[in-house]
C-alpha cells in the first residue's frame, strides 16, 4: 500500500488491507512450512514424527500463546 493510498483510506480500510496481507503470509507459510516438514522427515530417523507446525512461525506464536494462557488459568483458578 503506498502512503498516497493509506492516507487516503480510512481505518476500516487500512484494517482489512493488512488483515489480507497477513492471511496472506500465513498461506505462504503453510506451503512453506509443509516442504520444510517434508524435507526434514525424509531425512529424520524412522519412526519420528515432524509436523508442518514445527516451521510454522504462527503456529509456534499460538502454541506459546495458548500454553501460557493455560497455565495461567489454571493458576489463577487453583486458589479458587
Amino acid at each position: 500500500m503506498s502512503p498516497d493510498s493509506f492516507w487516503g483510506s480510512t481505518l476500516a480500510e487500512a484494517s482489512s488491507f493488512l488483515r489480507g496481507k497477513r492471511d496472506q503470509d500465513k498461506q505462504l507459510w503453510n506451503h512453506t512450512s509443509s516442504l520444510m516438514a517434508l524435507y526434514a522427515q525424509s531425512k529424520s530417523k524412522r519412526g519420528s514424527n515432524i509436523t508442518p507446525a514445527k516451521f510454522h512461525p504462527y503456529e509456534q506464536l499460538n502454541q506459546k500463546y495458548n500454553q501460557k494462557t493455560k497455565e495461567e488459568m489454571l493458576a489463577k483458578f487453583k486458589n479458587f
